[in-house]
């Protein structure tokens, strides 16, 4: 009949070969079945949590008094979700939950609770919470001023305490004509006197005389002029003639 009809002829495939392709077509299907029995398989389990958690929570309002506001069942996460009003429900609830949780096959760290309005409280939380945060920057700030503010009027005063006593101190010193006459009582080679305080310095005496002051009458002078100005320190300057003044070489004391 082949020859009749002049088909062509076929050669039969060998053993190994026959054995590749049934491998081929056994991984084929196996790649494109695999899929769907894993999705069947989670599907499966979906379900049985589900109708687990389900009958858990029929369980639950049968047996507690306590009001469920919502629950939810998040099957591909295992997770149930029961609202309840505040903290007392949910411990209350969690006490009777425990010995149901077991009997349907369900663990603990499966169950979440969440308190009615807590996402509101926790805004009106972090409000109050950045509301003293501010406010504490804001006392911090002003302490920081009152303490400048502090310390800047110790130094005026310290400063006006300083001017004070030295006003004070300028008062009762006695008049250059006083003290000069005074001086020429006791050394008629002085013919002037002016006294100066450079701020930051000595007081200085500036003696105007015929001769120079020998050293015994330079010592004494200084220590009576300290006595008479009532200071613990000061610079004498002698200028002879037409020279120019300049300290003595041991005035200053």
């Amino acid at each position: 009949m082949a020859r009749l009809l002049r088909l062509p002829r076929l050669a039969e495939l060998d053993e190994r070969t026959r054995r590749l392709h049934r491998w081929a077509i056994g991984l084929g299907l196996a790649l494109v079945l695999a899929p769907s029995i894993w999705q069947g398989y989670r599907l499966v389990q979906d379900e049985v949590f589900s109708g687990a958690a389900q009958r858990l929570l029929r369980q639950l309002a049968q047996r507690s008094d306590a009001p469920l506001l919502a629950t939810h069942i998040d099957a591909g996460a295992r997770q149930i979700e029961i609202t309840v009003v505040g903290q007392a429900d949910e411990e209350r609830l969690r006490a009777e939950l425990q010995p149901l949780l077991a009997t349907q096959g369900l663990r603990a760290e499966q169950l979440r609770f969440r308190r009615a309005g807590d996402a509101e409280w926790q805004r009106i939380q972090q409000r109050i919470q950045q509301r003293g945060d501010l406010r504490e920057q804001r006392v911090n700030a002003l302490a920081n001023e009152l303490a400048r503010l502090q310390q800047a009027q110790a130094e005026l005063q310290k400063a006006t305490q300083s001017t004070q006593a030295a006003l004070t101190a300028a008062a009762q010193r006695p008049s250059n004509e006083t003290l000069l006459a005074e001086l020429q009582a006791w050394l008629p080679k002085i013919h002037g006197l002016a006294i100066t305080q450079p701020e930051g310095q000595a007081l200085q005496v500036q003696l105007l005389v015929n001769q120079n002051l020998k050293p015994a009458e330079q010592a004494r002078l200084k220590a009576w002029l300290k006595a008479r100005l009532r200071v613990d320190d000061l610079t004498l300057i002698e200028e002879t003639g037409q020279h120019a003044a300049k300290p003595n070489a041991g005035g200053r004391t």
